[in-house]
């Protein structure tokens, strides 16, 4: 578990949000969402908020080491 949480502290916030945004969208241009830039913003930003909670919790696990 340990492994876990070194691999979430590390990671680049920014490209996963960057990389999230695009599959988003791609989906919902597939799927043909009239308003596919508003649903892919708002998906990215709820990935975007668990990503921030999973990073606190990673880097508290780890300065506990």
């Amino acid at each position: 578990m340990e492994r876990f949480w070194s691999f979430i502290d590390t990671m680049k916030l920014g490209v996963w949000l960057v990389l999230i945004f695009l599959f988003h969208m791609l989906l919902y241009l597939a799927l043909r969402t009239d308003t596919w830039f508003l649903t892919a913003l708002m998906a990215t930003a709820t990935y975007g908020a668990a990503f921030v909670l999973l990073k606190a919790i990673g880097k508290r696990r780890r300065q506990k080491i």
